[in-house]
């Protein structure tokens, strides 16, 4: 009698955050995933994310948003199971993400274990977002978003709305997250969508 293993299927999403700037995003990303969906949530955090995350975030708020982590991974952890495409993940979002890591993403590089997971879920056909944070951007960064969309990576680009009347960096941090959402096809609240012209439809 023949035995058949499947492997696991915990319902799981990846965030990495890189050393670029905007670390509140991944965060903000880790916090409405865990309170949108039952999912385990796994969390890899590079050597500069670190240096970048104490800058840019509060104790206070860095330890409250780690609390809705499920794993914990650093970024040299090439071993871990995630790292495997025997592991079951539904998407990885690099957020923010630097252009370092995004070069090495359309490359193929998977030296890192960011990146071999980024690896993993594209050969497995699963969605990976990427939010690069720089500007002005060169030609090379623009090469290296159109390889990396071309390997089925979808980008996410963190520009400032206007439409949604934003009141402040939490609004605008708010539609990043929220469109980061969208692509993952999960319900939210966390900006206003556009309704047509409502100036001329209430008159």
């Amino acid at each position: 009698m023949f035995k058949i293993f499947f492997r696991s299927q915990i319902a799981m999403f990846i965030i990495s955050i890189t050393g670029a700037s905007g670390s509140i995003i991944g965060l903000r990303i880790v916090e409405e995933l865990k309170r949108l969906t039952n999912d385990e949530i796994a969390l890899i955090v590079t050597r500069w994310g670190w240096r970048v995350l104490r800058y840019e975030v509060d104790d206070k708020y860095r330890c409250t948003a780690f609390k809705y982590v499920d794993r914990y991974y650093s970024d040299d952890e090439l071993d871990a199971d995630i790292a495997s495409g025997s592991t079951y993940f539904k998407a990885v979002i690099v957020a923010p993400c630097t252009m370092k890591t995004l070069s090495d993403i359309a490359h193929a590089r998977a030296s890192t274990l960011t990146t071999r997971v980024v690896d993993v879920a594209l050969k497995e056909g699963r969605k990976v977002i990427v939010v690069p944070r720089e500007t002005p951007l060169d030609s090379q960064h623009i090469l290296n978003m159109l390889k990396a969309r071309r390997r089925g990576v979808h980008i996410v680009i963190p520009t400032l709305t206007y439409y949604t009347k934003p009141r402040d960096v939490e609004d605008l941090t708010n539609y990043v997250v929220g469109k980061v959402l969208d692509m993952l096809g999960i319900k939210h609240n966390l900006y206003r969508r556009w309704r047509g012209d409502e100036r001329s439809r209430s008159e």
